[in-house]
């Protein structure tokens, strides 16, 4: 008899809830994976190619803030500047896309020599960032027409000035030079370069979908059945139930 009450009082303090079946948890989807999930497709903007009929514009602008950042430089350490000229043409037997010119027989201390060299790259890389913060923090919206100009002119156009001189190694290039004023080896100053582009390549994507992409329309799947019964009569009507 002792035995029994004893079973029973352990039956009695046994919680009921450890024999029932484990409840199956909701499935958590990782928050990367959700914003994946949630993120629209996107759809290029064929009407945004017009942009492309005023590329030689773009390269006028470019040119002349690649010279203009040279002879600004050289006029402000003190250097008189002979010619300027933004743009293609031929010098002792060499194609240039542009140029500045000093006096015959000007001689550059290392030191200018450099600074002169490189300014056109320090300005392409702060407008380049100043055109990012704009458009990503909407001062210029970004798929209106002005955030594609300035998308065009401030970030595109700089990329390639910058990712063109930096794989160009020819000794007359500005990275040459300025390698060569430096002491540094060419070779690393490539390497410095194209790690730099690469990153502002994807700086260029981001805000490219941004400006050249939209958002595609999610098409609704058409039911598989639809039942509509039809109640006869002068007002009848039809009612329809969608699976």
């Amino acid at each position: 008899m002792r035995k029994l009450i004893v079973l029973l009082s352990l039956l009695a303090a046994f919680p009921v809830s450890a024999l029932a079946e484990p409840t199956s948890q909701p499935l958590k989807v990782p928050e990367w994976t959700r914003m994946k999930l949630e993120r629209p497709k996107l759809k290029f903007q064929k009407k945004k190619l017009w942009n492309l009929a005023a590329l030689p514009a773009y390269f006028f602008v470019e040119v002349n803030l690649h010279e203009g950042s040279h002879t600004l430089t050289a006029m402000a350490r003190g250097y008189k500047v002979a010619a300027y000229k933004p743009y293609p043409h031929m010098y002792e037997g060499r194609f240039l896309w542009g140029a500045f010119y000093t006096k015959a027989g000007t001689s550059f201390r290392p030191v200018d020599d450099a600074l002169i060299t490189i300014a056109p790259y320090i300005t392409d890389v702060i407008i380049f960032t100043s055109v990012d913060l704009l458009l990503g923090f909407r001062v210029i919206p970004p798929e209106s027409v002005a955030g594609l100009i300035v998308y065009t002119v401030g970030m595109l156009a700089p990329w390639i000035n910058f990712v063109y001189n930096i794989n160009n190694v020819s000794a007359m290039n500005d990275f040459s030079v300025f390698a060569k004023v430096n002491g540094a080896n060419r070779w690393v100053v490539l390497a410095v370069g194209d790690a730099i582009a690469a990153f502002a390549a994807w700086r260029l994507w981001v805000r490219g979908r941004d400006v050249l992409f939209s958002a595609a329309p999610v098409k609704e799947k058409p039911s598989r059945v639809t039942v509509a019964p039809l109640m006869g009569g002068v007002n009848g009507a039809m009612v329809g139930i969608k699976f």
